[in-house]
């Protein structure tokens, strides 16, 4: 069963504010790298032109490093001094994937999601319909297949909370003001994602963690999606991704009551619960308890 259409007067009319909109990119370095237009001019400042000239810079932090994935970051001063401030980012380096991640996609029946290109791809068409997440900056890739080197930078994202831990450091916590505040927050990662889902995108990681929220703002409000490295675009998108996006949120929500994971639901379809829902329900509820057990098997 496929969510029915939102309902217009419910929050998905009204929830988290639509974003800037596209990104314009320009293409250099003889189609090695794309860059955010807006930032053409900064990147031209500082000689970042070429894939190589990224290639030649030193981080001052190594945030992670997952096999052939290393995310860093970068801190770059103002032009006239450390007075006036200046400019972070992140960067994320792809080196050469090796062949499992080729062969898994296949034997799965899927298409293998490699290097930086995806991620890249996927803050662009985020930007396009309006759903909140990192700023671009640059992607950059050379190589042929099987030994291609690619990366994305973005802008950092300063002093934000990762979402998960907001929500666990509340955990039990059953006042007026603590609910008050976890509903906003709750019914606007869903419109958020339901946002996401009806432009036909599913984000296959779409954890609690992968949600960070600006610093001093209200609960809900400044919301960004992050780490959109395996997301992927469809038509329309097969029920089976709505399920398995939901089913993340709502495992990584288990500090979360019940009865507030059923409001958070009905954000999502913009409209109360009937008796049709209990199938969507029933599969959310099983694809989190699979998820649970995943976890605990590979002790993630």
């Amino acid at each position: 069963m496929t969510p029915p259409p939102p309902n217009a007067s419910g929050p998905t009319a009204t929830g988290t504010p639509v974003g800037p909109g596209p990104i314009v990119t320009e293409t250099w370095d003889g189609g090695r790298l794309m860059v955010n237009a807006a930032s053409a001019e900064w990147l031209k400042q500082h000689g970042l032109t070429t894939f190589d000239a990224f290639e030649r810079l030193e981080p001052v932090e190594v945030a992670r490093h997952v096999k052939q994935r290393v995310t860093a970051r970068f801190e770059f001063p103002a032009a006239n001094g450390p007075a006036t401030g200046g400019r972070a980012f992140y960067i994320k380096r792809h080196g050469r994937d090796p062949l499992s991640e080729y062969v898994k996609p296949l034997l799965r029946l899927t298409k293998p999601v490699l290097g930086a290109r995806p991620e890249w791809e996927a803050m662009l068409r985020f930007h396009a319909v309006g759903i909140p997440t990192m700023t671009p900056v640059a992607f950059g890739e050379t190589g042929p297949p099987g030994s291609r080197r690619s990366f994305v930078m973005t802008e950092a994202l300063e002093d934000c909370e990762r979402v998960d831990h907001w929500v666990n450091d509340r955990r039990g916590d059953l006042s007026p003001t603590v609910r008050k505040q976890r509903r906003a927050l709750g019914e606007a990662v869903v419109v958020i994602a339901r946002r996401m889902h009806d432009a036909g995108m599913h984000h296959q990681d779409l954890y609690l963690c992968h949600w960070l929220m600006p610093p001093g703002a209200p609960p809900g409000e400044g919301l960004k999606v992050i780490d959109l490295g395996r997301v992927r675009s469809h038509g329309a998108l097969p029920e089976r991704w709505r399920i398995k996006d939901l089913a993340q949120l709502f495992y990584s929500a288990d500090a979360v009551p019940i009865t507030e994971q059923v409001r958070c639901l009905r954000a999502y379809l913009g409209r109360p619960l009937n008796a049709e829902d209990r199938e969507l329900v029933r599969k959310v509820r099983r694809k989190a308890t699979a998820i649970g057990r995943h976890t605990k098997r590979n002790a993630l």
